[in-house]
């Protein structure tokens, strides 16, 4: 998948989130479609729980 963005970045769009999604589904193997599921599920749990803030970049460097 072509989609280079970090966790903390795709746990706040919904749009990347969809892409990320739309590209795994596009190549028809199950193993690549679970792998996305398991990480946009992921990141999208982190963001609930707060624990994704930890992964905000650091806007001062």
């Amino acid at each position: 998948m072509d989609l280079e963005i970090s966790d903390y970045e795709l746990g706040h769009s919904l749009s990347a989130q969809r892409d990320l999604l739309e590209q795994a589904f596009a190549t028809g193997d199950d193993s690549i479609v679970e792998q996305a599921l398991v990480h946009v599920t992921m990141v999208r749990r982190m963001k609930k729980n707060g624990t994704l803030e930890w992964q905000r970049p650091d806007e001062d460097l």
